[in-house]
């Protein structure tokens, strides 16, 4: 049985905007009352009523409504960045995908900005094990082919933009890959991998229909996403 959401609050964007205008913990205190209002009571909402129709949507998909579940911390990790003003002035939310909501997962991800909303699928860092066995994997030919068709078809119909390769050059030790060239050649240079789009903030977000519209929209991101879980998620 899923909760019923009736949409995020009008007031969220323009409270995002702000943070990003006066990005301050005294700001931020002095705007807690908001924060709770207008930011983390709709998400835990929203990831709660998720829950159902987007496993549905997308098997294997995960919601945790809670704050280090599928809502991301608001405050910033400013240890390796130069950027040190505290707070992301964004909403982000994650739904793993995989057999356990593990954050090492490939996942769905949601982010409302002051004017945008973004959607994708994917995961950023394979880490070495992982990196290993997608590498592996692309270095079929077939394998390569087949999830090169996976990508293609999102990108028909759900308008998902895959991620730039992080490497310029075939990694060594795929000299066939290199010699092939084409998609087997491109794709091996990721060291992560995603698709995902964004737009202006669509009029559903803020209706009783924000649900079914989200998950309508990441649904055609479920082929990438088990392809992610069953190829890689496995590998950690």
């Amino acid at each position: 049985m899923s909760s019923q959401f009736d949409g995020f609050p009008k007031g969220l964007p323009t409270f995002l905007s702000e943070l990003q205008a006066n990005n301050k913990k005294a700001w931020f205190d002095a705007h807690r009352a908001e924060y709770d209002d207008l930011y983390i009571g709709p998400a835990k909402a929203f990831v709660a009523a998720m829950a159902g129709p987007l496993a549905k949507a997308v098997p294997g998909a995960n919601a945790e409504a809670r704050v280090n579940g599928s809502i991301m911390r608001i405050n910033k990790d400013v240890r390796f960045s130069k950027d040190k003003t505290p707070y992301k002035p964004h909403l982000s939310l994650m739904f793993p995908v995989g057999d356990a909501f593990d954050r090492k997962s490939p996942a769905l991800w949601f982010r409302i900005s002051p004017t945008q909303l973004h959607l994708g699928c994917g995961m950023m860092d394979f880490g070495p094990t992982g990196l290993k066995t997608y590498r592996d994997t692309i270095a079929d030919p077939k394998k390569a082919k087949a999830f090169a068709s996976i990508i293609s078809k999102a990108h028909e119909a759900g308008g998902w933009e895959r991620g730039t390769p992080k490497y310029k050059t075939v990694p060594r030790g795929y000299p066939a890959v290199k010699e092939a060239g084409g998609i087997q050649a491109d794709l091996i240079r990721h060291s992560g991998f995603h698709m995902g789009t964004q737009e202006p903030h669509p009029k559903q977000l803020f209706t009783p229909t924000a649900v079914d519209f989200v998950c309508g929209r990441l649904k055609t991101l479920k082929p990438v996403a088990q392809w992610l879980s069953k190829t890689i998620g496995s590998a950690h």
